[in-house]
Parts: structure tokens; sequence; C-alpha cells
């Protein structure tokens, strides 16, 4: 008798699956100004991506980029184009989160909520737009943290990076990093005891993994992180970076760059004015800034078929009871 293969099966990439278009929301928490809300995503595979196609959104995650061009680039809607060896990467990091965070609970005794599936989502709203993330996990450590919590953040770093994290830490070393977790321990101080950062790194050459803890820092987000994200909502037109490929100063990094294939053509069309014929210019904005009264309620429910806590629908030109 052949083989027939009866119990094996084909492999499926995780994330094969694009993420829906029509899409289910609840708002499980919302903050007295309604300013910063605590969402769940109820379909599988569910995201922000319908929302950033109605107003300008920034994740969290990119808020600390270096590259100007990039990030405005992005919250205009231009997608990345990743090579296969950095989607890898992002893949590698994706399967080891559980295991890094579950270390940290079993092996260094913390107390870990896990948000490994992305099903809790958080919206801040500032002035222009929206900043949108998933944390990885809210933990703590009676000896470190006491009864009060950190914002935690799982990484995979090859070694000469983790060891330079190791000597320098994260606001140094891994600047983006501590910008996100900045922005989530804000959100999250909301509504509970929330004091501390926590990145928790895996050494991807052997193994070893350590956690550094940080105070969290109000006044940064206020003075810097911020204002800086109300910088580029507010900003109609293609931002240059100062230094890197975008205003004809070239730099490694930018031939590495998932968005090199849109910034060469928005600075030449800021420069010259010259687009090809039948493209939109992209160096004009694309997506549409929040309203200085904009109730983000109304734009999510737009967007989203959109729930209370209470499962309660919540319709465009309702209010949260």
């Amino acid at each position: 008798m052949a083989y027939e293969f009866s119990n094996l099966y084909r492999p499926v990439h995780p994330k094969s699956t694009p993420e829906p278009k029509q899409q289910k929301l609840q708002i499980t928490h919302i903050s007295p100004d309604k300013d910063v809300l605590i969402v769940k995503h109820l379909t599988e595979k569910g995201g922000f991506r319908p929302l950033t196609r109605a107003v300008r959104c920034i994740r969290a995650s990119s808020l600390g980029a270096e590259c100007d061009s990039d990030l405005w680039l992005s919250i205009q809607g231009y997608e990345p184009r990743f090579s296969v060896d950095v989607l890898n990467i992002f893949d590698v990091g994706t399967a080891m989160e559980p295991f890094i965070l579950s270390w940290m609970q079993d092996q260094l005794e913390w107390e870990v909520h896990a948000n490994s599936r992305d099903e809790e989502g958080v919206i801040i709203a500032v002035s222009g737009g929206l900043i949108t993330g998933h944390i990885d996990a809210i933990a703590r450590n009676r000896t470190i943290t006491g009864d009060a919590w950190a914002i935690c953040d799982a990484k995979t770093m090859n070694i000469n990076n983790y060891e330079k994290w190791g000597r320098e830490g994260t606001e140094v070393s891994k600047p983006n990093y501590d910008v996100q977790l900045e922005t989530y321990a804000y959100a999250y101080s909301r509504f509970l005891d929330l004091r501390y950062k926590a990145l928790t790194a895996m050494n991807k050459n052997n193994s070893s993994f350590s956690v550094e803890v940080t105070d969290r820092n109000q006044s940064r987000w206020e003075e810097v992180i911020r204002p800086k994200a109300e910088r580029f909502f507010k900003s109609d037109l293609f931002i240059p970076q100062k230094m890197g490929g975008a205003d004809g100063i070239q730099a490694s990094r930018c031939d590495l760059c998932a968005r090199r294939y849109i910034c060469v053509e928005a600075a030449r069309a800021l420069t010259t004015g010259k687009v090809p014929a039948g493209k939109r210019n992209p160096s004009f904005a694309r997506v549409p800034p929040l309203s200085d009264n904009g109730d983000i309620l109304q734009v999510l429910a737009n967007v989203y078929e959109l729930y209370d806590r209470n499962m309660n629908l919540i319709l465009p030109g309702m209010s949260l009871q």
C-alpha cells in the first residue's frame, strides 16, 4: 500500500490570512476625557487597518522611528515592502514572544498577563490623529515593582544588540522601544496603578534573556512623544528626512527602507512638482486628520461594528452611556 500522508499536513503561515475589511470592535475601558480607549478585537485576526483608512494613525511601535519621511508616509497609508529576510525576522520574534513571557513568569517569578493574540488594543487620541497599538503584557514582581504594574514588551535580539542593550539600557540603545513602552504606559496608567516599563529581551544566539525595569516618565510623554505625534498628524505635506535619502543625502539604511519605493517619488514631487502621469502626488496628504472637535467614538462607529463593554451596539450618532 502506498504511503498516503494521512497524518501529515502542509504548513500554514500563522499570519497568512489578511486582516478582514469588516470587523467588530468592543470598547472595554474609556478614560473620563475619552482620549484613551482600551478595546477588544471581536473579529478573528482583527486589527486597526480599517481605522487607518479613515483617519490619520500612528502605530505606537512606529512612533520612535528615526526617519521622519518613513513615519509621515506610514500615516498616509503607504504600506511597507519588507524583504523576505526581514519578514522572517519578524516571524521569529512573534513566535518567541509567548515563550519569553512564560520564562519571565516561571523562571523570574513575575505575575504576567499576556496579550499574545493581540486581542486587546489601545487607542490614544491626540490633536490631529490617533495612536494605536497592542501591548505584549502587563506584569509585576513584588520584589521589584511592589503592587504597582509595569507595561511589558518582549523582544528578540542578536548577540551584538543584546550585549549593547545590556550595557546601555533601552532608552539609549533602543530608543524606539522606549517610546513604544512610554506611550503604552501613559495609556494604561489611566486605568490602573502602572508606574514602570519592563523590556524583556532574549539573545537569539544562546536563548539567554533578561528584564530591564525603568520608571515611566510622564513628562517625556507630554513634552516629547505627544508633540512629535501631533506635528506629524498636522502636516499635510511630505516631511523630508534631514539625514537620509529623501533630501538627496544618501545613507546606507535608506537602501534597506521598506518605503523607499514611495519616499523617492514623494521627495522628487515635493522638490520639482513633477508627478508621473496618472499618479497621485505622494507629497500631498491623502488621509484626513482627526478634527479638533472630532468624536473618536463616531470615527470608530463609522469604521467598525462597535460595541460597548456590555455588548450594546454603538451606532453613528450615539454616545456611551
